[in-house]
């Protein structure tokens, strides 16, 4: 395994890939509804072609009556796909038509759509969309019409933001796409001479910290392949090392005629490609930066802001409680302060009058634990926001915390303090713990055991999110099907996409002139042992079976 790892990284220099569909499938709207068309081949049957498309047998049934007695070689057999999307033009004039409709909606379900997807995807709870459809239940079925009523807007009509939001890319032949990944090659000299006993021995070469992110790159273009546009995808070795390699590039012009950049992922190497790429339509993916935001082109930041974790945490806590109080622990630190002050102005921004709920500050560094015993309110819950680093302080803290006993306390804990193994896992769940993360995988979820079996199969390795595959996986298949269906220098369009992705989200909104920004986060808790979604745990009352923490 690790010798196929260690080929893949020494063979890295330049990665030239044209991904072509790897088989051609043609594609059928009727009755605006979208059906992919699969011609049978030898030793196929309805419950193989129910699994290698992730639908039921009685979906295929539906749209196929013939083949409730059998399918047959060579026949051909609808495979429902989704509802036609409409242009920019359709699409004003629905809003038009439905206008004086009280913006009534209907989605209609398609293929691996869930309850709780849809409420996410409208920002409404799920006991409203059944009170809505007294007859919604969990089990969906493709084509079932869903009634929605979406939230008037105030400042301009709803046709007028759709015109000003999608902004139209130029489409191309082909796309050409670097990725700038810290590999570390330069450390592979050091590596041919080592003896590794444990798995945790490869943790000490950088060498390793990101190459499941390559993996999971790879595997997401070979899927975007599949729609048939070739994508010229070029892989480069730009750590905080090879600073000259990066300018070196740049100089030769390499990068001249790219359509999307994702990385690099430091960000004094992302301001020199922010100011290179500059008035030239190339479109730059920053993967992880939290703050990052000053760039001179355009850039779409995969990871979310303290305001708008704050903003996401908000929502959720005036949606359950209309008694609240909200304690943020500072520590007094720069980095604190910051944060503190993000998170305040996110609560500030979504939390109505009409809530009594409130924000208090706690000076930890003065106050200590009487500060924030001090400001517990009996009366409500309290949600105790600490933003502090270092596994002893962390962990004292968790102990005095837990000593307390108190039942209306919900610890929000920066999601790094789950990796602490000094810590009681009793002491998280007994806290009610609950962590804020762009990144998130539920591991019951079909798209990720697929992904899992597939990452196995190639690379002999367990996928994770510490090493970044998910991640890997994600950002590619989401930005290189952005290229393919709206073209170069696309814009906020790209919401409207609906893609398998496995560990999180894209809602992109504009932050500054140049930078637009992913407002979308994972809230999810410790309970029994297990890490679930929160917001499913709050409207379902049941347990998602995801990862497993150290006991």
């Amino acid at each position: 395994m690790i010798k196929k790892i260690f080929f893949l990284i020494v063979s890295l220099v330049i990665l030239s890939a044209s991904l072509q569909a790897q088989q051609s499938q043609d594609t059928l709207i009727e009755n605006g509804k979208v059906f992919l068309i699969h011609k049978v081949v030898a030793g196929q049957t309805l419950y193989g072609l129910s699994k290698a498309y992730n639908i039921t047998i009685e979906d295929i049934i539906k749209y196929n009556p013939q083949a409730e007695n059998g399918i047959k070689i060579g026949e051909d057999i609808k495979i429902f796909l989704k509802e036609e999307k409409k242009t920019l033009k359709q699409k004003v004039k629905q809003k038009e038509t439905v206008a004086d409709t009280s913006n009534k909606h209907i989605h209609y379900v398609e293929a691996g759509e869930t309850l709780y997807g849809i409420s996410r995807k409208y920002d409404i709870p799920i006991p409203l969309l059944q009170e809505w459809n007294p007859t919604l239940t969990e089990n969906l079925s493709i084509g079932q019409a869903i009634l929605i009523y979406r939230k008037p807007t105030t400042s301009t009509t709803e046709s007028d933001n759709v015109a000003q939001e999608i902004k139209q890319g130029v489409k191309k032949d082909s796309y050409k796409v670097y990725a700038l990944l810290p590999l570390y090659t330069n450390y592979l000299s050091n590596m041919e001479n080592q003896k590794f006993k444990y798995v945790s021995d490869y943790d000490a070469f950088k060498s390793f910290h990101f190459i499941q992110f390559y993996e999971g790159l790879l595997l997401a273009a070979e899927d975007a392949g599949e729609k048939g546009i070739p994508i010229k995808l070029h892989v480069e070795d730009i750590n905080e090392q090879n600073l000259n390699k990066l300018e070196k590039i740049i100089a030769e012009g390499e990068l001249d005629d790219a359509d999307l950049i994702i990385g690099p992922f430091f960000p004094d190497k992302f301001t020199l490609v922010c100011n290179y790429v500059k008035d030239k339509n190339i479109v730059l993916v920053n993967p992880f930066s939290i703050s990052f935001d000053e760039c001179n082109a355009l850039m779409y930041k995969v990871t979310a802001s303290y305001q708008s974790q704050a903003e996401n945490i908000g929502k959720y806590i005036t949606q359950y409680y209309e008694n609240a109080q909200i304690i943020l622990v500072n520590n007094q630190s720069a980095e604190d302060n910051q944060k503190v002050q993000a998170y305040k102005t996110g609560f500030m921004h979504v939390i109505p009058d009409s809530k009594k709920i409130s924000i208090k500050e706690v000076n930890y560094q003065k106050e200590g634990m009487a500060g924030i015993r001090n400001a517990i309110n009996s009366g409500s819950e309290n949600f105790i926001f600490p933003f502090f680093k270092g596994e002893i302080n962390v962990t004292n803290f968790i102990q005095q915390m837990y000593g307390m006993q108190y039942e209306n306390v919900t610890l929000f804990a920066p999601s790094f303090w789950k990796e602490f193994d000094n810590i009681e896992t009793e002491y998280f769940i007994a806290l009610k713990t609950h962590y804020v993360d762009q990144f998130f995988v539920d591991y019951s979820n079909p798209n990720v055991i697929r992904f899992i079996d597939r990452f196995r199969e190639a690379y002999e390795i367990e996928p994770t999110l510490d090493k970044f595959a998910f991640q890997g996986y994600d950002i590619t298949l989401f930005f290189l099907n952005a290229l393919m269906e709206y073209g170069s220098n696309f814009g906020c369009e790209i919401n409207e996409m609906d893609l398998p992705l496995l560990s999180t989200s894209f809602n992109f909104t504009k932050k500054t002139e140049h930078c637009l920004e992913n407002n979308f986060v994972n809230i999810y808790r410790l309970k029994d042992y297990q890490f679930i979604d929160a917001i499913v745990d709050k409207e379902t009352e049941e347990i998602t079976p995801t990862i497993k923490p150290k006991k």
